[in-house]
């Protein structure tokens, strides 16, 4: 006779009570992740649970770790953040108080290890893709890629994807700290560099009827980027509106005279002319000089083919499910 095999030992919650909707919950806690925006109002959130942090000291605090991400925020930088040039005797006990209290807010969505203490100082570590603005970055460079391979199309539409993840001005504008709004430059000027890059790429498409309102919106906003006010004028002169092209020069070299005592460059003064001569290589997709690399001026204008043309552009359901998170809405972005 063979040997009687004793019955395989069954997990002590078996059968589970809730079925498939059991295992699911138990997965979705592995993969719950929390997501960390500075692209606008600061804010920290576990699905649809934000994380509020009453204490104006731990936003200014949090929001200098996430600005300098995986970088060691040292323990004056923070106390100039808090205080400016008067900081209390007290300040690095208040402070090592407010990392306490921001490491048990995280601590109630799973994870009390994100901040980390040196020395001298603190430093922030959270998951790739929880940060919407390095999230943002890695955007710029993958359209960046795309256009230096003459995917026009693609390209444009990676850089207007990373640009749907602002959600209005940095953390500065809810942070009332002057380092922060400092630091925050830095983002601001990457989002208009980014936006002149995603314009450039969309005349190149045709698409200049759509693009003047933006651009109108635009020049307004930053009246002495010059960059911009070329990518304004062409796109008026593209559309069959000379005569605005042409008022929109004037407008920029009154304003230019009238605060800097300047004269618009010579890069812009050269497409003006352009303009005035109704040049053929206007009507041409034109280099603006507005590339990566961009140095806020406008090269002299070479006339140049567009790319041949593209497959039908389809297959973005991994950077939609990388964005949605960062949505105000937690919806996709319709590309």
């Amino acid at each position: 006779m063979g040997r009687s095999v004793a019955p395989a030992r069954r997990p002590r919650d078996y059968p589970p009570k809730r079925g498939i909707l059991h295992l699911a919950s138990i997965k979705s806690k592995w993969l719950r992740v929390m997501h960390f925006r500075i692209l606008g109002s600061l804010d920290v959130s576990l699905d649809r649970m934000a994380l509020r942090f009453p204490s104006g000291r731990q936003r200014t605090i949090l929001a200098m770790l996430l600005m300098q991400e995986g970088n060691l925020v040292s323990l004056d930088r923070i106390t100039e953040g808090i205080w400016g040039g008067d900081p209390p005797v007290t300040a690095k006990g208040q402070i090592q108080t407010c990392i306490s209290a921001l490491r048990r807010q995280l601590r109630k969505f799973g994870d009390d290890h994100v901040i980390v203490t040196s020395l001298v100082g603190y430093t922030i570590h959270i998951p790739t893709g929880s940060l919407d603005s390095a999230v943002f970055r890695r955007m710029i460079n993958s359209g960046r890629e795309l256009a230096a391979a003459r995917k026009i199309r693609d390209a444009a539409a990676e850089l207007r994807a990373a640009l749907a993840l602002w959600r209005g001005p940095a953390v500065a504008s809810d942070v009332e700290s002057g380092v922060v709004r400092t630091m925050a430059i830095r983002l601001e000027e990457e989002r208009i560099r980014t936006t002149e890059e995603c314009i450039e790429l969309e005349l190149k498409l045709d698409r200049h009827h759509d693009l003047v309102a933006e651009l109108s919106e635009l020049v307004k906003a930053y009246p002495l980027r010059e960059s911009l006010r070329a990518l304004h004028m062409l796109a008026l002169y593209r559309s069959a509106r000379q005569a605005d092209a042409l008022e929109s020069f004037q407008e920029v070299r009154a304003i230019l005279r009238e605060e800097l005592g300047l004269e618009p460059s010579d890069q812009l003064d050269r497409l003006h002319k352009s303009i005035l001569k109704r040049e053929n290589s206007l009507t041409i997709a034109p280099r603006t000089g507005l590339g990566s690399e961009s140095t806020g001026k406008v090269d002299t204008i070479i006339p140049r083919r567009l790319p041949p043309t593209i497959a039908e552009f389809t297959g973005r359901e991994e950077m939609a499910d990388t964005i949605a998170p960062f949505s105000p809405c937690g919806c996709y972005v319709v590309l």
